[in-house]
């Protein structure tokens, strides 16, 4: 993108005031950007993509009201339009959430408490073809995606047996599948596992 062109931005928050101090913001620093829509929710904000020709989205991960959260959206819009520059612009401190939005295909995260100048430096570089995320510490060996479902399910309270009905393996390997992840998370216990597969899969994101 040439640095005179205009970036044509959608923001997806269900926050009027959030939405607000937004563009104020952006359009104090970053003259470049042009709001063309804001959305509250999942469907508003397809609904914009589809019928606007834009470069950027910013947007929040929880959406009051919304059938998708931010990261559930991110995907979508990803799969969909490969080309859009997606930004996650949230509140959440939670590096599993960064995670998250790294494999759903976001560009960018930019916590609300940031700076403007992290702000501004954060959508330059994604709107020039890079990424902006903070620094992640690295697994040794992440769980896989077997062990990820189990982890959701846990993070709902959900015991063995329901685990075992729900995807369709045997109890012996659902505590397989616990073994496993407390052994390469250092985990000691299943109170332990519990309180990281809520961290990791905040329960209201994924219901």
């Amino acid at each position: 993108m040439a640095l005179t062109d205009r970036i044509r931005t959608l923001l997806v928050d269900d926050h009027e005031v959030v939405r607000r101090g937004l563009i104020a913001l952006l359009t104090e620093m970053l003259p470049r950007v042009d709001v063309v829509a804001t959305a509250t929710g999942a469907d508003e904000a397809l609904q914009v993509v589809t019928t606007h020709s834009l470069d950027l989205v910013i947007m929040d991960i929880r959406l009051v009201g919304s059938k998708q959260h931010g990261l559930d959206l991110t995907e979508d819009l990803n799969t969909r339009f490969p080309d859009l520059a997606i930004v996650i612009y949230s509140a959440d401190t939670n590096i599993e959430l960064v995670r998250r939005a790294q494999q759903a295909g976001a560009r960018g995260y930019i916590n609300k408490s940031d700076g403007s100048e992290i702000i501004k430096q954060a959508i330059e570089r994604v709107t020039n073809g890079g990424t902006h995320f903070p620094k992640l510490p690295r697994e040794i060996e992440p769980p896989t995606p077997g062990e990820q479902k189990v982890m959701k399910l846990l993070a709902k309270d959900k015991g063995d047996s329901e685990i075992s009905t729900e995807l369709d393996i045997t109890e012996a390997t659902v505590r397989t599948h616990c073994r496993n992840i407390m052994s390469k998370l250092d985990l000691h216990s299943r109170l332990e596992l519990r309180r990281e597969a809520r961290r990791r899969y905040p329960p209201d994101l994924d219901e």
